[in-house]
């Protein structure tokens, strides 16, 4: 089954799966899916999503003796789509993903790879439990939180809009549309109801990311 391994995998992330159909299931993109009529990463990236939110956001509170929203600014730095993409890429475990015909052979973009992090995170916790999920995603991330401690809270552009606009109402309404490989989410930001900024991108978080950033861009300029 194309690069496939489950042994490799394994191997790469510490853990042994009992079972291995899980992690199979964690690796197969939409594109593969639709081809040969088995289950997508779609369900688990779901699951894995709120695992990851969930475990970071308590590890975090944990060791930070900070404000709401710098603890917002540490969990939105270290579970976007590009840190994601960037720790599996730092595994090898992009190279693993199963595609179909249409982009076998291609690279796969950082929210197929950021995707399949998160089914992974989610195949690990209903194999074995919420503990073996922490403590997979705890070692993967441990030198991210040590040089946060080190070099301070990386601003996101959410945190930079909320902090130059602290008195007014700031809301962000996202939407989904299409499926699959094809999904994505739209995000307009609204300060005091006037609509300031747009993002898109295949999460949620991240279209509000990009809607924040053009928010500030566009005012910066009036």
């Amino acid at each position: 089954m194309q690069n496939f391994d489950c042994a490799e995998i394994e191997k790469i992330i510490g853990y042994t799966f009992q079972n291995k159909q899980l992690l199979k299931t964690a690796f197969t993109h939409s594109s593969f899916s639709n081809e040969h009529k088995v289950e997508s990463n779609e369900r688990l990236e779901f699951l894995g999503d709120s695992i990851l939110s969930f475990v970071i956001a308590e590890e975090i509170f944990k060791r930070y003796h900070k404000s709401e929203g710098e603890l917002t600014k540490i969990r939105a730095s270290l579970v976007s789509e590009k840190s994601l993409a960037f720790v599996s890429k730092q595994l090898g475990l992009d190279k693993f993903l199963i595609v179909g015909a249409g982009l076998f052979g291609k690279t796969p973009t950082d929210a197929m790879i950021a995707d399949s992090f998160e089914a992974l995170l989610a195949s690990i916790y209903l194999d074995s439990g919420i503990q073996k999920a922490r403590k997979f995603l705890l070692q993967i991330f441990e030198s991210s939180l040590g040089k946060i401690k080190k070099s301070g809270v990386p601003d996101s552009f959410k945190s930079q809009l909320q902090e130059k606009f602290k008195n007014a109402k700031i809301v962000y309404d996202t939407k989904s549309s299409g499926e699959g490989e094809e999904k994505y989410y739209t995000a307009q930001v609204y300060i005091n109801k006037v609509a300031c900024g747009t993002g898109q991108a295949g999460k949620k978080r991240d279209a509000e990311e990009i809607a924040a950033k053009q928010a500030l861009e566009n005012l910066s300029k009036k």
